[in-house]
């Protein structure tokens, strides 16, 4: 009896988790088919979202531009290019290639990184003070060094490049 015992308390774990496994056996090979058909079973019941695979057919598919509504406002306020400060027409230069928004001079003083912000807010931030003059300038030069900003107070030059801000905010 003692030797019976011993064996059922030796190997009771050992036959628990064979049985587990046999279980999960039979239940996986039971289900396999209808876990398979799934995708086809959505694709019948006409799903909400359809997916398309690389394989589907665009041959009746309709693309033929369709006609613009000619009252369609493209200027909602109704605003004229003569009503706008900025002059228009041939012979201008566009913002990003005045020579004057390049040239001038751009303040110098304190500048403040509130704690968790982003590189984009922080260049948000940049423009509203007037150190640099887009976002995006400030968004190229900071490429790569994003996680190095640092929080806190900041002295900028006057005249500082985005480049040169960029690497005085990551020190």
């Amino acid at each position: 009896m003692k030797k019976i015992r011993d064996f059922i308390y030796d190997y009771n774990d050992i036959f628990v988790a064979l049985l587990i496994i046999a279980v999960a056996a039979v239940v996986i090979v039971w289900r396999v088919n209808s876990i398979m058909d799934y995708p086809n079973y959505v694709a019948e019941k006409g799903g909400n979202n359809p997916v398309q695979t690389a394989d589907a057919n665009l041959d009746n598919v309709d693309l033929t531009p369709t006609t613009v509504d000619e009252n369609l406002n493209e200027n909602p306020e109704n605003t004229s290019p003569e009503d706008s400060e900025e002059p228009s027409g041939e012979g201008t230069e566009t913002p990003a290639e005045t020579p004057a928004a390049s040239d001038a001079p751009k303040p110098s003083g304190k500048f403040e990184v509130p704690k968790g912000s982003s590189a984009s807010k922080i260049g948000d931030l940049l423009v509203q003070a007037g150190y640099v003059t887009s976002k995006n300038d400030f968004m190229t030069a900071i490429s790569g060094k994003e996680t190095k900003i640092k929080a806190g107070t900041f002295t900028i030059p006057e005249g500082a490049t985005a480049a040169e801000i960029a690497d005085i905010l990551t020190k």
